[in-house]
């Protein structure tokens, strides 16, 4: 008897699945997106050039934006002193001729391909601070902390910076002062509707302001001294001081006339202190630190915000007007004067803790946004002087005013670009 030899059945067929034999990514680029500008067009901007004391005011190209930008249409920028300085102090912190400015709100005019989450229309401000978002102080919302450089769009980042940092600043070279701005898209923060433009140009203000309060980590129904009172960012700090529950406020400053223009913005709790009314030898017989123990029968104050650009003897004597274990933040200082003190009575005895500040966290802008929107802060008395961008030099003639000691209540100067003498 013969056998056969065994042979497999054969294999049953796949099952359909109904997808195709190798699955790939979709590649197909992202539609366009519709604008509110021509983007072959032209702009007029405020142009810096080196050596150059005024801006010349010209017709220059539409920014081209990338697939994760935006281009915003600037209806407010503000303009401050710390711009001109840098200008004409430090040109290797830009590169010129160039466009200046870090602080704008406006319209989004035209958005990249994939910048996701903002539309065309929307009202925005926008946060300058640009870092790589991936290092260990990113991702704790220390931006101004990044380890791979912080740039401030249209600042150069420095000579040492990362060739990360590099690049960005590279990308982002070009400021606000002009009618149309390129940023990225995660730069972006929505305005409340009733927030005008030349309001939100200053948040920055607000900002940095709220940061120092919120650094200072203090004690309910808080005494603050607040140094460099009379200039935008004591004013904001003002303002930021009402959501913070702060029940005094110690407003240093030169001019009594000034300072009571400060008070107006929050009468309950500013006290002004003006130097122009201390003894005529406060600066040599620490009569700044006695008058603030003074004011708070002997105690001192529970914090310090700093905002002085040079003057260490005000800052000194405001220090050791604190309580022990006291916080002082410092956010002031333009390069011109060192800070000397006694280190034993401030340190190991007095045990008060310096914070070296700068800038303002995400999670600081989304806390006044919140404030904004439930109409607990408002920040439209901030705004003292407004210009077209045609008469910016007149805007740069009255920061030089005030600069040179000037009586002038000064606080947000804004330009709007679109608006016409």
């Amino acid at each position: 008897m013969t056998t056969q030899p065994a042979t497999a059945a054969p294999a049953a067929p796949a099952p359909a699945t109904g997808r195709p034999e190798t699955l790939r990514q979709p590649t197909a680029p992202a539609p366009a997106r519709p604008a509110l500008v021509d983007p072959g067009g032209t702009m007029l901007a405020a142009v810096s050039y080196e050596g150059e004391q005024r801006f010349r005011l010209e017709e220059v190209p539409l920014p081209e934006i990338g697939d994760g930008d935006v281009l915003v249409r600037v209806e407010g920028a503000a303009i401050n002193y710390a711009t001109l300085l840098r200008w004409r102090r430090f040109t290797h912190f830009f590169r010129l001729p160039g466009v200046l400015g870090i602080h704008a709100a406006g319209t989004v005019a035209a958005v990249g391909r994939h910048a996701f989450g903002v539309e065309v229309g929307e009202r925005v401000h926008v946060d300058p601070t640009l870092s790589c978002g991936r290092c260990a102080e990113c991702i704790a919302d220390r931006r101004v902390s990044c380890r791979e450089g912080v740039v401030v769009i249209a600042s150069h980042p420095g000579p040492t910076a990362s060739e990360g940092a590099l690049r960005r600043y590279a990308q982002y070279s070009w400021g606000s002062l002009a009618q149309y701005w390129r940023v990225p898209a995660d730069a972006l923060n929505r305005v409340p509707d009733h927030i005008p433009f030349t309001v939100a140009a200053g948040l920055g203000l607000l900002g940095v302001s709220y940061h120092s309060l919120s650094s200072a980590r203090l004690p309910l129904d808080a005494t603050v001294v607040l140094t460099g009172a009379t200039g935008g960012s004591g004013a904001a700090a003002v303002l930021a001081a009402t959501t913070f529950g702060v029940r005094r406020l110690i407003a240093v400053g030169r001019s009594a006339r000034r300072l009571e223009a400060l008070r107006t913005l929050a009468p309950d709790i500013v006290e002004p202190l003006a130097l122009e009314e201390l003894p005529a030898d406060w600066a040599d017989g620490g009569g700044l630190t006695r008058a603030i123990r003074d004011t708070t029968g002997g105690q001192g104050a529970d914090a310090l915000l700093d905002f002085l650009p040079a003057g260490h003897t005000i800052t000194t004597q405001a220090l050791f007007g604190l309580a022990s274990g006291s916080a002082a933040v410092m956010y002031g200082g333009d390069g011109s004067e060192n800070l000397s003190f006694d280190y034993a009575h401030a340190m190991p005895v007095s045990q008060y803790r310096l914070l070296g500040e700068r800038g303002h966290s995400r999670r600081d802008m989304l806390e006044i946004l919140a404030h904004l929107q439930a109409r607990r802060l408002d920040p439209t008395p901030l705004l003292t002087h407004r210009y077209p961008l045609t008469a910016i030099n007149d805007a740069v003639d009255l920061l030089e005013r005030h600069q040179a000691g000037a009586d002038i209540t000064k606080w947000l100067v804004t330009i709007e670009p679109h608006q016409t003498l």
